[in-house]
């Protein structure tokens, strides 16, 4: 995280490709231990949301997503002022596979119940 959060934040990077594989290798990351991952989201949330959301649906986009919902449900603060970001991807899918919708009306639960 250390590497990568400078790295997905860094606007001087004119890679898009850059920012979108640190932002798909953050999600992951969150995918399988979201609890040591979680606490970071204030740092890289709102770049991950802005990296990804304009990406192609695909299976990496699809773990990276599941990864951030895992991210959500164990530390919903870490969202913050950025909540509308995340939305803005989510809408953005055309066509969810079934885990990440489920994924997606967890989160929705979760922030609800604030």
């Amino acid at each position: 995280m250390q590497r990568l959060v400078p790295l997905l934040n860094n606007e001087r990077i004119s890679l898009k490709a850059l920012h979108e594989n640190a932002a798909i290798t953050i999600g992951r990351l969150g995918l399988i231990c979201p609890a040591e991952v979680a606490p970071y989201m204030p740092h890289f949330f709102r770049m991950w949301c802005t990296s990804l959301a304009n990406i192609r649906d695909n299976m990496e986009k699809e773990s990276a997503f599941m990864g951030i919902c895992r991210m959500i449900e164990v530390n919903p603060a870490g969202v913050g002022a950025d909540l509308v970001l995340f939305c803005d991807a989510v809408v953005r899918w055309n066509k969810p596979g079934e885990a990440l919708n489920a994924w997606f009306k967890k989160v929705r639960m979760v922030v609800l119940m604030g």
